[in-house]
């Protein structure tokens, strides 16, 4: 379904991209400035993918070349092709790749150092209304997404990290939990799953952000159950 999705959309894109000059280059000074064939390509790259900006970048010259006759197919249109390929390949590397939210004042922000707004539109929104869920995983050691993961919903759906209880997503949920670890333990479970070095990492930055959070968002207090490693469950 996620793929059907994501070729709808590109060939909405790649229309638009055969069409749009008709209507800005009228104003040739303007079309020139615009570049309303690049538009749609960038767009394409940065929602759906560096593939999926490729193949549109890579094809729209030339399949316009071919029904309207511009841009020429030799040697513009071909140039072109590669030309906007790029743009569409780099635009949807470099978007997923960004790190444009990862401001000092963000991580100052308790709970900033986590998405909460992609997290509460891919997944919670979707669960609210009983619909499937489109998620991308975020992999931190490269930086980047995983492929999408389909998810569909139970009548019971389980949120479960540090962050979930965040101010912004607690009213999606009918039962807030709050798991209290053994610091030690913590660290052990750490090494034992990034190793040594991510642990120390953990130690001094992520383990003081998720106190932070939990201090001064007050996690504990706004949850409805509480547990600890010792209580009996």
């Amino acid at each position: 379904m996620e793929k059907v999705k994501k070729v709808t959309l590109s060939g909405m894109l790649f229309a638009i991209g055969l069409i749009l000059p008709f209507f800005i280059g009228q104003i040739p000074a303007v079309g020139k400035m615009l570049l309303p064939m690049h538009i749609p390509v960038l767009i394409c790259g940065q929602i759906l993918g560096w593939q999926y900006g490729l193949a549109v970048g890579f094809l729209l010259p030339l399949v316009r070349s071919v029904l309207f006759g511009m841009p020429v197919l030799y040697p513009n249109a071909i140039a072109m092709a590669f030309e906007m390929g790029t743009y569409g390949l780099v635009a949807g590397w470099l978007y997923s790749h960004a790190k444009w939210q990862r401001t000092k004042e963000r991580y100052e922000e308790p709970g900033g150092n986590v998405d909460y707004k992609r997290f509460e539109q891919e997944v919670l929104v979707p669960l609210k209304k009983c619909e499937t869920v489109f998620y991308r995983p975020y992999y931190p050691p490269k930086w980047s997404f995983l492929e999408t993961a389909e998810i569909a919903p139970c009548r019971v759906n389980i949120v479960e990290g540090t962050y979930s209880c965040h101010e912004r997503l607690e009213a999606y949920y009918d039962l807030k939990v709050f798991l209290t670890i053994d610091p030690i333990e913590q660290i052990q479970r750490i090494e034992k799953r990034n190793g040594s070095e991510k642990a120390v990492e953990f130690q001094k930055k992520w383990i003081p952000l998720e106190e932070l959070y939990f201090e001064k968002c007050r996690t504990r207090s706004r949850c409805d159950v509480c547990f600890t490693m010792c209580d009996e469950m």
